[in-house]
């Protein structure tokens, strides 16, 4: 496990690299009988190595598990008040925790595709670079920005190309979400994980 303080020690972060197979994932928690029913929901075996690798994390950072529920659309909470925010890849597990502020998490693979799917969800005012390599990098931090951003609103319908836009500068930055002729402002954090990016959002 990693962890880090972000955002002036207002956010707190834990990294989770899945190196261990689903029984030895097992032998470091003990799993409610709710959530051994929500694994059983789970077919493939890197989404039950996630959840339960979760669990783990969570419990590393010393959150009691029958702290954690879920509202609608299947969004974690904790029921003792602080904001939590999760996401996970084939590789790694992250959980953002904060008491003081709205928050999101999102960690992400760089791949080439991305730039194919770039028109879809870059804003008007968002650049991209010529260069192959930092368009990648460039446009992986801009979509997973946005996704932080938008398990930080916690609202279903956002328009990630028309609704949202990120400017940032090495690994800090702003983002912006935009409704109804208002703007909400997030601080966003980059981190880099080998060939991964991870981005923590909290509104400023």
């Amino acid at each position: 496990m990693k962890a880090y303080e972000l955002f002036e020690k207002q956010v707190n972060v834990g990294v989770w690299e899945i190196t261990e197979n689903l029984s030895e994932l097992h032998a470091h928690v003990k799993l409610s009988h709710r959530d051994r029913e929500r694994l059983l929901m789970k077919k493939k075996e890197k989404h039950q190595k996630a959840f339960v690798a979760a669990r783990v994390l969570l419990q590393r950072m010393g959150i009691d598990l029958v702290e954690l529920d879920y509202e609608h659309q299947n969004i974690p909470i904790l029921k003792n008040g602080q904001n939590i925010s999760i996401s996970h890849t084939n590789d790694y597990v992250v959980i953002a925790l904060s008491l003081a502020c709205q928050i999101g998490i999102d960690i992400e693979m760089y791949h080439s595709r991305i730039i194919k799917l770039a028109y879809k969800f870059l804003h008007s005012e968002e650049k991209i670079s010529t260069h192959s390599l930092d368009s990648i990098k460039h446009l992986t931090r801009i979509w997973t920005a946005k996704e932080a951003m938008f398990k930080a609103i916690k609202k279903n319908g956002v328009s990630f190309k028309n609704q949202m836009a990120i400017q940032y500068k090495n690994r800090l930055g702003t983002g912006k979400y935009f409704f109804d002729e208002q703007q909400i402002l997030f601080d966003i954090c980059f981190k880099e994980m080998k060939d991964h990016t991870l981005c923590v959002c909290k509104r400023a």
